[in-house]
């Protein structure tokens, strides 16, 4: 199947350079202080070799100059902070909440670890977003990282990863979505377009989540049908009990007879140990959406697969390749989520106070039903960052 590959030989480890990057079809774009620096070179050998012919003659005193260096456009207003946040079922969670300056037109980005890790793998690419003016919340899921213990100090530890252990880490999920909708009533973000970057095995809790947040049937008050996109580092097919398969035939990841299917990234290394079941996954998506074998399109496309000619996947596949997947998960998900913001419009979610004017309908969830979203949005054109 169609799709980017880049590779990237020269990577180093840890480097966390993209930040302060912006990728274009003609290469990377330095910032505007080096091409400063470069011309300012230029124009004082000039000035030496006009002063070497002018030997002897009497000296001009030069015009007064603006001696004052050029400076880069302001970076967004980027402020971090430690939140606890509850699950239904009373656990704690700690998270770190990384707000950007975009107010209702930010993004609502959910990072989710995978099993065994932490939060602090997302570090660099929360810092990333949010330096472009949007919202990521990066929780430590339950039994990980500062999450470790109930609220009874008893700790979450189980033997084996199950349907009721994915219950319970939805139920994680569904507490930062709730924490994304505060933020969305303050006008900090927009719950609108709100996107899921997850690693590894945690896709499948997170697309179990996305499935149940696409059954809420529309109400007066929305309260579903909120995630937009998703992007997967090294998805796998299983993990101890837990399965994707069951998900694979659903209509809002098939896309099969589903008005406005989920927008997906699989990211692998093609020497990575979970690129076999990568690709199996993007085939099967691909081949129900339709996606054939030719040139990734913005305007077109709702599935794509990067690939890298490495042996790195989840959260390694965007640290050891900074220079390529950072940038690239970006754009995807700001040309097919991100720069609709006048599209999908901001709605109050606070009970009685809904932004959207419609006739009430019963809520809840329909249980293992997919529920029609609203009309597939428009085909957009790839949008650039401001650098």
């Amino acid at each position: 199947m169609s799709g980017w590959r880049w590779t990237n030989s020269d990577s180093k480890s840890g480097v966390l350079g993209f930040r302060f990057r912006r990728w274009t079809s003609d290469g990377p774009r330095w910032s505007r202080s080096r091409v400063v620096v470069f011309a300012w070179v230029i124009v004082m050998a000039c000035g030496l070799c006009l002063s070497g012919n002018s030997f002897g003659q009497e000296e001009e005193t030069p015009p007064p100059r603006n001696t004052k260096p050029k400076q880069d456009p302001p970076k967004a207003k980027l402020t971090v902070t430690e939140v606890e946040l509850t699950a239904k079922d009373g656990f704690p969670l700690k998270a770190t909440w990384y707000e950007g300056d975009k107010g209702t037109a930010a993004g609502a980005l959910l990072m989710l670890h995978d099993v065994g890790r932490s939060r602090k793998d997302f570090e660099a690419l929360a810092t990333f977003f949010a330096d472009n003016g949007h919202c990521v919340l990066v929780p430590d899921l339950r039994g990980h990282g500062a999450s470790v213990n109930d609220a009874n100090g008893n700790p979450f530890a189980p033997k084996k990863y199950g349907p009721a252990e994915a219950l319970l880490l939805q139920a994680d999920i569904e507490a930062c979505k709730k924490f994304l909708v505060q933020k969305n009533d303050a006008e900090v973000c927009n719950i609108e377009l709100m996107s899921i970057v997850v690693c590894g095995a945690m896709s499948i809790p997170a697309l179990q989540w996305s499935v149940v947040d696409w059954s809420y049937l529309p109400a007066a008050v929305k309260q579903g049908q909120d995630v937009k996109a998703v992007v997967m580092l090294g998805p796998v097919r299983s993990y101890q009990s837990l399965q994707i398969n069951p998900l694979l035939k659903l209509p809002l990841l098939s896309g099969a007879g589903h008005p406005q299917p989920l927008e997906l990234l699989l990211v692998s290394g093609e020497k990575s140990k979970s690129f076999r079941d990568t690709k199996s996954i993007y085939s099967s998506w691909a081949v129900s959406r339709g996606r054939k074998d030719e040139a990734d399109d913005w305007k077109k496309h709702n599935i794509y697969l990067l690939t890298t000619d490495s042996a790195h996947d989840g959260i390694a596949s965007v640290m050891q390749h900074t220079d390529i997947v950072p940038d690239a998960i970006f754009d995807f998900l700001e040309n097919r989520v991100l720069n609709r913001a006048e599209e999908y419009g901001h709605k109050t979610r606070t009970s009685g106070k809904p932004n959207e004017k419609r006739p009430p309908a019963p809520g809840g969830i329909a249980p293992g039903k997919d529920a029609p979203g609203k009309d597939a949005p428009g085909k957009d054109a790839p949008g650039k960052r401001s650098p």
